[in-house]
């Protein structure tokens, strides 16, 4: 199998802003791979299409074949704890998957809120205040304190407002 037999998921429950697809490329280049991505029997990703999105044609692959009851473990046989560069693979790694935001028209075609909540998906949209996200109307309840400054709400709500555009939002304080 080649990179290029693998078929991007048309349904990706992730959208990858162009700093994020960025973010991805410059750990690529500057400390190599250090995930699999998971694809099924029809060779269609099931996880792992912004690092796929982001690799040069041509790149080699190993393939690993399982049906789930066994984990697959990548060894960076060129890394050492103390290293920079495991450092900051680490570091950008985990910084790249904070940076994609949920695409709600595919997540709301196959799931309801319910489920996804079952499952322990957290459509988190920051920390402050309390969110009730309807993924059916695009519609966001922030609950503040009255303990909670003016400035913290406002700047909550812009950030939640530019990452989420498609969103509309109603505001209530409590005590």
């Amino acid at each position: 199998m080649e990179l290029k037999d693998i078929k991007f998921d048309p349904k990706n429950y992730r959208k990858h802003s162009d700093s994020n697809k960025a973010l991805i490329k410059k750990s690529i280049n500057e400390t190599g791979l250090g995930r699999s991505v998971v694809i099924d029997s029809e060779n269609e990703l099931i996880a792992g299409n912004g690092v796929v999105s982001q690799l040069p044609e041509g790149t080699p692959i190993k393939v690993v074949e399982t049906d789930g009851s066994t984990l697959v473990v990548v060894k960076r046989t060129d890394l050492k704890t103390a290293d920079e560069k495991r450092k900051k693979l680490a570091l950008m790694d985990n910084s790249a998957s904070d940076q994609v935001e949920w695409d709600f028209d595919n997540l709301r075609d196959d799931f309801d809120l319910e489920s996804l909540e079952e499952m322990g998906v957290s459509l988190d949209l920051g920390d402050d205040g309390k969110k009730d996200v309807d993924i059916e109307t695009k519609e966001v309840k922030v609950i503040f304190s009255y303990k909670d400054s003016p400035a913290i709400i406002e700047k909550f709500l812009q950030e939640v407002r530019e990452k989420y555009p498609e969103l509309m939002f109603e505001m209530e304080i409590s005590d």
